[in-house]
């Protein structure tokens, strides 16, 4: 029974480690293998039921930004979420890159996560922009009641000036 349970879960870290091939790597053993800093006959032999140790697990989740949680239980999201990654994508440094390799997927990666990044940053700045706005809408509403009281005194204070002039006015006569 304990045998079985460790076979359906290497049976399912296979399958997952060969979805990431596929969707990840154009179904690029190669291009995998080198991506994560191991032989393709491992890449192989992961693919064919072979449980990866930890420190494998441990390249995928750090240069291919998988999360542990999916690629050890299948739950939750296969990418892992950049903002809540140990690691910047910033500070990653892509050998692929250095070496003149086709580094598309990181390229990409590195696009949508400062794509995040700037939303995040647009997004702060329009709540603040937006409470900022709202507490001058709030001023400008109570300057708007201060100068509708002026305008009545104002209204008050001519009426009492053309009263003092019509009051002079007869005085005079």
């Amino acid at each position: 029974m304990r045998e079985n349970l460790l076979m359906k879960g290497d049976i399912s870290i296979s399958l997952r480690i060969k979805r990431i091939v596929t969707e990840l790597c154009d179904g690029n053993q190669s291009e995998f293998a080198r991506k994560i800093g191991i032989s393709e006959s491992n890449v192989r032999s992961y693919l064919i039921g072979t449980t990866p140790k930890a420190d494998v697990l441990e390249k995928i989740v750090n240069n291919i930004a998988i999360s542990y949680e999916w690629l050890l239980t299948g739950e939750g999201s296969m990418l892992r979420d950049e903002q809540t990654s140990p690691q910047s994508p910033y500070q990653i440094i892509d050998t692929e890159q250095h070496t003149g390799k086709d580094s598309t997927f990181h390229d990409e990666k590195r696009a949508v996560y400062k794509i995040k990044i700037e939303n995040d940053i647009y997004k702060e700045l329009y709540e603040k922009e937006h409470e900022k706005n709202t507490g001058l809408y709030i001023k400008i509403g109570n300057l708007e009641e201060k100068l509708g009281a002026v305008h009545k005194e104002i209204d008050e204070l001519i009426k009492r000036i053309e009263l003092l002039e019509k009051e002079l006015a007869e005085n005079k006569k």
